[in-house]
């Protein structure tokens, strides 16, 4: 496993401070923030926030967060921020401060890289006091600029990690590295060559670090993924699910590994639980999803995609709000695919225009299922034109696409047969071919 943080509330494995520097996993530390409103009285809220954000961004597994108790031993030092990285042994650092205007609070936070002093992210939240006390204000503000920073998929450190990692080949990037490039092609599952660049890194990283927890289950994810899409494959294999069956083994074994190696990881359990999802078996679904929530409820790179997969297999009442969470969670960051869940949700209840309007809201051009999506989904609000208009792009983005194809495809993803049938004859009234042969049986 990867070295974590000092700090309390998870289960997983820990190393000491001392052991962090050495991982390629960044490491941040969280400053008291300052009070600018000018009564001492009110450095209590301060220190709560300080705390409270500490132990939000140690659910990021597995990125590293210094202790509180080492953080705030900094408390009232005017060294710059690159010696206290030093110091705290940490890559990053967040400071900020709070200040009463009126009755309202205003709380600005900012991320630097302590290597180079250069100011990765900040933002200001601003909350009206009213009737909602110091405490929700405090607890509210610290999980949305803990998601901002430490989230794996959309927050400011990954992000800028990242970036400076585009340019090295899969053999040079760390295990950290391979970690987000894992996520950088779940964020766009039909995208090939992010798949290839995933599954060679992370491939690369569990033969070189057997132990390694979190590069199982992202490899797990990865495959499963793949397994469905066909991304990064060539040959039959890219066109014909039944042809990567076997890449559904390989998932379940690389999610049986994490969990072995790391029970206490909503990580690991969120492989195993995508590997569930792959035989849509829902209460095996619900229990895994249960045992993620528990150990990491505000993780939006997990919920975005658990509850999009919990929906599809028949638990919308569960599913759909933990999507919507995810959502609120991520903010404009979040992989806009996350509204599927909303979209078919509405679709399912004969509620079109709102489906329409979700889908819309989800829409990426390049994305051959967000064109069968329109495709399947206008014919019902009286705009069957538009429909047949989406048809050649789709064709042309997924050539072997058909009726029977698209009913394939949503069987695999475990919805179940009335909405299937429902999307099968909006399909045909759109102009989508039957079968995928059908071209060549004509001739």
């Amino acid at each position: 496993m990867w070295p974590g943080s000092e700090h309390s509330g998870k289960t997983t494995a820990r190393y000491s401070i001392e052991n962090i520097a050495q991982s390629s996993v960044p490491t941040v530390a969280v400053l008291p923030f300052d009070n600018l409103s000018g009564d001492p009285g009110q450095d209590y809220f301060s220190n709560g926030l300080s705390e409270e954000l500490t132990t939000a961004l140690s659910q990021f597994e597995p990125l590293g967060v210094v202790s509180r108790s080492t953080a705030f031993a900094r408390k009232g030092r005017t060294t710059v921020i690159s010696k206290i990285g030093r110091k705290l042994r940490a890559q990053y650092v967040v400071e900020g401060s709070f200040r009463y205007v009126g009755d309202a609070i205003s709380v600005t936070a900012q991320l630097i890289d302590a290597r180079t002093g250069n100011h990765v992210w900040a933002q200001t939240y601003e909350r009206d006091v009213g009737s909602t006390s110091l405490l929700t204000i405090q607890n509210e503000v610290a999980r949305r600029i803990g998601t901002a920073i430490g989230d794996q998929q959309t927050g400011a450190i990954a992000r800028s990690i990242l970036e400076r990692s585009r340019s090295k080949v899969p053999g040079e990037l760390s295990s950290y590295e391979c970690l987000l490039q894992g996520y950088q092609y779940l964020s766009d599952q039909a995208a090939s060559e992010p798949a290839r660049r995933a599954r060679l890194c992370l491939d690369t990283t569990v033969g070189r670090e057997p132990a390694n927890a979190f590069a199982w289950s992202m490899l797990s994810r990865v495959l499963a993924a793949v397994r469905m899409w066909g991304s990064g494959l060539d040959g039959p294999e890219a066109d014909d699910v039944e042809k990567r069956a076997y890449l559904s083994t390989r998932a379940a074994e690389a999610a049986n590994r994490a969990v072995d190696l790391a029970p206490g990881s909503a990580a690991a359990h969120y492989a195993m639980f995508v590997t569930y999802y792959d035989r849509c078996q829902p209460e095996r679904m619900r229990l895994e999803a249960e045992r993620v929530l528990a150990i990491d409820p505000n993780d939006a790179a997990l919920l975005g995609p658990l509850g999009n997969s919990l929906a599809y297999a028949g638990l919308w009442d569960l599913g759909v709000p933990i999507a919507e969470k995810a959502l609120a969670l991520g903010g404009p960051g979040a992989p806009r695919w996350w509204w599927w869940a909303t979209a078919k949700d509405h679709y399912r209840k004969g509620e079109y225009e709102q489906a329409l309007e979700y889908f819309r809201r989800a829409y990426v051009d390049q994305n051959w299922l967000d064109h069968l999506h329109l495709a399947y989904t206008l014919p019902y609000v009286g705009k069957v034109e538009e429909a047949r208009a989406e048809i050649p792009i789709l064709l042309k983005l997924k050539p072997t696409i058909s009726v029977q194809e698209a009913d394939r495809y949503y069987e695999l993803w475990c919805f179940d047969k009335d909405f299937r049938d429902k999307m099968a004859k909006a399909l045909r009234l759109a102009g989508l071919r039957e079968e995928r042969d059908q071209v060549s049986k004509s001739n």
